[in-house]
C-alpha cells in the first residue's frame, strides 16, 4: 500500500532529477552528507520564511515546524543566529572582475584588460575607483582594491603614461593561467547565481508564486549524434551573438544608470546546451555478464 505521507514517485523522481548534478558537485567538493545537514536545514528556514512572508503570515517556531520538518531545536538555534546581510546577486569581487575583463572601456587593443591607475582627479580618466563606483556606491573602492590584492589578483606596476618620477601606479590584472587558482571558487560563485536565478523562475513559475517570467526550453531525444551535433553548434552560436548583443546595451544602460538614485534593478540572461548520449532501456535493462549466475 502507498503512504500517502510520502511524495508520489513523479515528484521524487523529478526532485532527484534536479538533485543529483548537484549533489555531484558536492561530492567533487568533499561536501559529506553530515556536512551538508546544516546548510540544507538553514535553506529549508530560509525558503519557509520566504513563503510565510509572501502569504502575509507571522513567522513562528511552529509554524517553520510544519512546513519544514526541521526539528525545534534545531529551528531555535538557526532562529536565534543573527541574520545574515542579504549578499549582492553578483558578489561585488566577481563583477569587476567581469566588468574589467568585458566593457571595451577596459580593455586595450589588444582587448586585454588595461592598466588603471588607482584614481584621478580628472573625471574623464579611467581609473579603478571609478571601474568599482560604476558598479557600487555602498562599498569604496579600497576595500576592492585591498580584498584582490588579498586573493593575488593584481600587479602594481609603474605608469609609464605619467612622468617617470611621479612615482604613479597602475593597477593591473593578473594573467588568466596565474589566476588559476581563483577560477574553480570564480565558476562555483557564478554557478550559484545561474543556477539559482533559474530555479528561481522555475519554482516561481511552476507554483505560481508570482507573474509568470519568461522560461522556455527544447527537448528532442531519438536523433542522431551528427544532428544532435549540428544544433549543439548552431545554439551555440546564436546564444553567443544575442548575449554579446545584450552585454554591449547593459554596457550602455549601466553607464547611464551610474548617477540614478535607484539602482535595485536586476535581470539574469543566460543559455545553455545540454546534450548526451543515452543508451537504450532494453540495454539498461541487461545484466554484464560478471552480474550473470
Amino acid at each position: 500500500m502507498t503512504n500517502p505521507a510520502l511524495p508520489s514517485p513523479a515528484l521524487q523522481m523529478a526532485f532527484q532529477r534536479i538533485l543529483v548534478p548537484l549533489l555531484r558537485g558536492m561530492i567533487r567538493m568533499g561536501l559529506t552528507l553530515p556536512l551538508f545537514l546544516p546548510i540544507l536545514k538553514a535553506a529549508y528556514v530560509e525558503a519557509a520564511g520566504q513563503i510565510l512572508a509572501a502569504d502575509k503570515r507571522k513567522l513562528t517556531l511552529s509554524q517553520l515546524y510544519l512546513l519544514t520538518g526541521v526539528h525545534r531545536r534545531d529551528l531555535r538555534v538557526l532562529m536565534a543566529q543573527p541574520n545574515l546581510p542579504p549578499s549582492d546577486k553578483v558578489p561585488l569581487i566577481a563583477a569587476v572582475l567581469s566588468e574589467w575583463r568585458q566593457n571595451p572601456a577596459f580593455l586595450d587593443d589588444k582587448g586585454k584588460p588595461r592598466g588603471l591607475p588607482r584614481e584621478s582627479d580628472d573625471p574623464d580618466t579611467l581609473t579603478f575607483y571609478r571601474l568599482v563606483s560604476m558598479l557600487s556606491r555602498d562599498v569604496h573602492p579600497s576595500a576592492v582594491l585591498t580584498e584582490l590584492e588579498a586573493r593575488d589578483l593584481l600587479i602594481r606596476l609603474p605608469d609609464h603614461e605619467t612622468a617617470s618620477d611621479s612615482g604613479q601606479e597602475r593597477i593591473y590584472l593578473k594573467d588568466e593561467d596565474e589566476m588559476a587558482k581563483q577560477s574553480q571558487i570564480n565558476s562555483l560563485q557564478a554557478m550559484s547565481h545561474i543556477v539559482g536565478g533559474h530555479l528561481e523562475t522555475a519554482i516561481g513559475n511552476t507554483f505560481k508564486e508570482r507573474d509568470p517570467h519568461f522560461e522556455r526550453a527544447i527537448v528532442y531525444d531519438r536523433m542522431s549524434l551528427n544532428s544532435v551535433q549540428e544544433l549543439k553548434q548552431l545554439a551555440e552560436q546564436q546564444s553567443e551573438d544575442m548575449l554579446n548583443t545584450l552585454n554591449r546595451r547593459a554596457n550602455e544602460l549601466a553607464l547611464q544608470d551610474r548617477d540614478q538614485v535607484d539602482k535595485s534593478g536586476y535581470l539574469l540572461f543566460g543559455a545553455f546546451v545540454h546534450s548526451e548520449e543515452k543508451q537504450d532501456a532494453t540495454e539498461v535493462a541487461k545484466p554484464s555478464k560478471s552480474a550473470k549466475k
